[in-house]
């Protein structure tokens, strides 16, 4: 089946809208909204359907069909295994078999109006000519949030004292627990210690991406490659190297992070844990 265009796709959308005289308003937004975003064949159409009600559109939900034929459907407000967000709107997660993929959320009207549009929102449709203007799209909602003196403390202790339970479960052959405390607990510090070096290198506009689409882009390549080191297979001797190349690189970070802030660094701190690392690895038998 040969892939629908863009063109084809934002007119199918707004067709079936038409369609329909529940849906009142059409809104694209994400990265196909955004003026910054790189463009390639695995952007999502992330679309909002305002409508004036909710229970018969979810109830038969057969309307979709007029999408496409799906490979795979995901509605996440009717789950159970995965807690729901229960926040009044309702999404349907479709992926095509041409290839597109089209998040589509109903949003009641009443929600809509009790929330501030997300930043990379464009108007498609509005049938009752109500709707507010909206300013230009622009990445502002995704900027990150400096650093306090608080949480970068915080940073630095939760990483520290984490990569502790790494080496406790690589002391035990524990691989899947030292594994899981890695991936799961220490590396989201590392991952926001990362988000602070590049608002200290390219300023508080700066988008580094949904789990870290951009670091890529925005890290020196030396902290790229170092970061992408700390990947690495279940073997032992790997999860070692792993957790060594994670600690200096984000200790490096930190000294850089603190030093443009104003914030205290924990020297102390980070060469205790240091020593502790180096300590079981040279002990260490794999």
């Amino acid at each position: 089946m040969n892939r629908r265009s863009e063109q084809e796709m934002l007119d199918l959308i707004l067709a079936v809208a038409m369609e329909m005289d529940a849906v009142r308003a059409v809104y694209l937004q994400g990265s196909r909204a955004n003026p910054q975003a790189p463009r390639d064949e695995w952007q999502d159409y992330d679309i909002v359907y305002l409508v004036n009600e909710l229970c018969t559109l979810i109830a038969d939900h057969r309307w979709i069909d007029r999408f496409g034929e799906r490979l795979i459907l995901q509605m996440p407000e009717a789950m159970e295994l995965l807690p729901p967000a229960n926040d009044g709107t309702f999404p349907f997660l479709m992926l095509f078999t041409d290839g597109n993929r089209i998040d589509l959320t109903l949003i009641p009207l009443a929600v809509w109006e009790q929330r501030a549009p997300d930043s990379l929102s464009v108007q498609l449709l509005d049938k009752d000519g109500r709707r507010p203007a909206l300013p230009e799209p622009s990445e502002a909602d995704y900027f990150p949030a400096l650093p306090t003196p608080n949480h970068y403390r915080d940073c630095c202790n939760e990483f520290r004292w984490t990569l502790t339970y790494v080496v406790k479960g690589l002391g035990r052959n524990e691989i899947i627990y030292a594994k899981a405390i890695q991936e799961r607990v220490v590396r989201p510090m590392l991952e926001q210690m990362i988000v602070w070096e590049i608002l200290r290198i390219h300023g508080e506009r700066v988008n580094p991406g949904k789990h870290g689409k951009y670091f890529r882009q925005l890290l020196p390549a030396a902290h790229w490659e170092a970061l992408l080191n700390t990947y690495t297979d279940s073997r032992k001797g790997a999860v070692w190297s792993a957790i060594l190349t994670m600690s200096n690189l984000f200790e490096e970070l930190a000294v850089g992070v603190a030093d443009h802030f104003g914030f205290p660094y924990d020297s102390r701190e980070a060469e205790n844990i240091k020593s502790y690392l180096y300590r079981h690895w040279n002990s260490s038998s794999y």
